[in-house]
């Protein structure tokens, strides 16, 4: 009996300290998302969101809020096409442009 206290107690913990470590990554991960959304929030020209594509520094989460910034912004017009951020810009372009 005193084995099988042990045992549940020992599984409660690692339990709890996996909830508590998903927790703790699912907050900041969504904080981080917030902090590149509002660095993106100002992207009102073409040639501001060009830059944020031709930086090889840029991650892909900085590329799409810079893309969803300007299509809030209507510097481009929305595509359909949502595999990459790059793709998404460039049939964004096309849109555009071939009208």
């Amino acid at each position: 009996m005193k084995n099988l206290l042990i045992g549940v107690m020992l599984i409660m913990l690692i339990m709890g300290s996996g909830y508590l470590m998903i927790k703790s990554e699912l907050h900041h991960d969504a904080s981080a998302i917030a902090i590149q959304k509002q660095k993106a929030k100002g992207i009102t020209t073409e040639t501001q969101l060009k830059a944020v594509f031709k930086d090889p520094k840029k991650k892909e989460g900085a590329k799409l809020a810079a893309y969803e910034s300007a299509v809030e912004n209507h510097v481009l017009p929305r595509s359909k096409h949502f595999q990459t951020a790059e793709e998404a810009y460039k049939e964004s372009l096309k849109l555009k442009y071939d009208k």
